[in-house]
């Protein structure tokens, strides 16, 4: 009888073992700051300073997904975005390229920011906060302000052509050019562009 039991307790550990090791893994990347990414998840919130966190998020997001900011992102290299992502904040994170670098450039199609600042971004010719290259884009409550181009076009942001752009209660203003330029707020050629509620 007390081998009997034995037995029974022998198996019913063998059961929880193996189920134990073939339970579902689930894999977190890290993306800098303390902040977390679960490979295939659609949206990711980042809380920090760094700019990097933010590319590196970017490029791990599957296309439509959403990144979520919180703080304000001091940048050291430009925002490259090649595919649809959302990038919003509900407490208005600030991306500052600090004077050295373009906040973003956008090459696609089904983007949106939200309630962001884009300021602080420096170009030489064009597009010092947001350079759009054959892009669609919803530009919905942001504020885009205090960026410059040395000497060329569109110190806030630059629409090259075949871009389709509308913007919802955005403020551009206090951007500027180093020498001279054209399009200090916005520069459009060849694009359609869609404004509702903004201030330039």
């Amino acid at each position: 009888m007390k081998y009997r039991h034995l037995l029974v307790t022998l198996c019913i550990l063998a059961i929880m073992f193996a189920s134990s090791a073939y339970a579902e893994t689930v894999l977190l990347e890290d993306l800098g700051e303390g902040n977390y990414f679960q490979p295939g998840s659609t949206s990711v919130t980042i809380k920090g300073t760094k700019g990097q966190t933010i590319m590196n998020a970017v490029n791990m997001i599957p296309s439509g997904g959403t990144i979520n900011l919180i703080g304000d992102f001091k940048l050291t290299e430009t925002i490259n975005i090649k595919k649809p992502v959302i990038i919003r904040s509900d407490t208005g994170a600030t991306l500052d390229g600090q004077g050295k670098v373009r906040v973003l450039r956008c090459q696609g199609k089904g983007f949106v920011l939200e309630n962001l600042t884009i300021t602080g971004g420096l170009s030489t010719l064009e597009g010092g906060g947001i350079n759009l290259e054959a892009c669609s884009i919803d530009i919905i409550n942001c504020n885009i302000t205090g960026n410059n181009v040395m000497f060329g076009i569109g110190s806030g942001i630059n629409i090259k052509s075949g871009c389709t752009v509308r913007l919802t209660s955005c403020d551009i203003s206090g951007n500027s050019f180093t020498y001279y330029g054209l399009g200090g707020g916005i520069y459009s050629a060849s694009s359609t562009l869609e404004m509702s509620n903004c201030t330039v």
